[in-house]
């Protein structure tokens, strides 16, 4: 019950920092605390999470991470959440994913970095699960309408869906 209190709390959490005009009641779930823990510092557009092991897990897009890896900058990075009240959380990134890019950085044509995509799309993670202490993180390209003129209704494209996995917590 515990893990599902938090995870509510954790959703209510993001929704009320994000949308400022989203209100959660406290009279809902008697006795249940709200508010919302913003981690400012941060940035990034993508943010799921999971519950590993041992923590909650998750990974952020375009994030420049917490504490020494703050202001990295990746395409996507790996992050632990550690505590025990969900306004009181604290973030750690576990791995930058440098392989993966910097912040929104192609390849190719584009004449970006020799780490990201060949094909001038650039790495992010759709999701991440943990099973039996393995963690599985979806990731794909994505092609940005700003750089490709070609897309249609200017839509975000996305290719090459892949599932990678880490056996030590995110640490490679």
């Amino acid at each position: 019950m515990m893990h599902r209190l938090l995870c509510l709390v954790l959703c209510c959490a993001a929704t009320t920092s994000f949308a400022g005009h989203w209100q959660l009641k406290a009279d809902v779930i008697e006795g249940m605390e709200t508010g919302a823990r913003r981690y400012e510092e941060t940035f990034g557009d993508t943010c799921i999470s999971a519950w590993g092991d041992d923590e909650v897990y998750l990974v952020s897009d375009d994030s420049r991470g917490f504490g020494q890896a703050k202001n990295a900058e990746r395409n996507w990075m790996i992050h632990r959440l550690s505590g025990t009240n969900p306004l009181q959380l604290v973030g750690t990134t576990i791995n930058t994913m440098d392989e993966y890019g910097l912040r929104n950085q192609p390849n190719g044509e584009l004449g970006c970095g020799a780490s990201a995509a060949q094909d001038g799309r650039a790495w992010k993670a759709n999701g991440i699960t943990c099973i039996d202490g393995v963690i599985y993180v979806a990731i794909s390209k994505y092609d940005y309408p700003w750089r490709n003129k070609k897309l249609i209704d200017m839509r975000q494209t996305a290719a090459d869906a892949s599932i990678i996995k880490t056996i030590d917590h995110g640490l490679h």
